[in-house]
C-alpha cells in the first residue's frame, strides 16, 4: 500500500510539473507583450495571479510531505490541515477552469479565442484540471487519515479560497 501511495504521488508530481512548465512557456511567449507591459513581469505575476498555479504549488507541498513523511516513516498521515487545502485548492481549479471554459463557449468572441488556442494549450489545461487535480483529490479520499473534513467542508472551503 505504502508503495502505492508514493506512486501515486509521484504520477501527480511529475504530470503537476509539466502542466506548470508548459503553462508558463504558454503563457510567457504566446502572449510576449501582455506580460511585459505588466508591473510585475512574467514569472512574477505567472505565481501569483493564476488559481490553477496556487493549486499546483499547494499540491507539490502537500505531495512532497507526504512521501517525506512515508520515507521516514510508516506513521500515519500527519499533514492535517495542508489534506484539507490541497483537495479545497483542486477543487477550485477544476471548477474554476469549467466555469471559464463554459463561459468563453457561451458567448461568440471566447469561443473564437479558444479555438485560437495551440493544441499544446488544449493538452496542458486539460491534463492540468481534468487529469491532475481530479487524482489529487483521489489520493486525499483515498489515502487521507483526516476522517474529521468531509465532502461538504471541502466544496465550501473551495467556494471561500478564491476570495481570501
Amino acid at each position: 500500500m505504502l508503495l502505492k501511495k508514493k506512486k501515486l504521488l509521484w504520477v501527480i508530481n511529475i504530470s503537476n510539473a509539466l502542466c506548470l512548465v508548459f503553462s508558463f512557456h504558454h503563457n510567457t511567449w504566446n502572449y510576449g507583450n501582455k506580460w511585459s507591459l505588466s508591473p510585475f513581469h512574467s514569472f512574477w505575476e505567472f505565481f501569483t495571479i493564476w488559481w490553477c498555479v496556487w493549486s499546483s504549488i499547494i499540491l507539490f507541498i502537500y505531495s512532497f510531505k507526504e512521501i517525506t513523511l512515508m520515507s521516514k516513516s510508516a506513521k500515519k498521515d500527519k499533514n492535517g490541515n495542508w489534506s484539507l487545502i490541497m483537495a479545497s485548492a483542486s477543487l477550485t481549479s477544476i471548477i474554476g477552469f469549467t466555469l471559464m471554459i463554459g463561459g468563453k463557449i457561451l458567448s461568440e468572441r471566447g469561443r473564437e479565442s479558444l479555438l485560437k488556442n495551440p493544441l499544446s494549450w488544449w493538452t496542458y489545461s486539460f491534463t492540468w484540471h481534468y487529469f491532475v487535480f481530479p487524482l489529487a483529490l483521489f489520493y486525499f479520499f483515498k489515502y487521507s487519515e483526516e476522517k474529521k473534513f468531509n465532502k461538504k467542508e471541502i466544496l465550501h472551503l473551495s467556494i471561500l479560497l478564491p476570495i481570501t
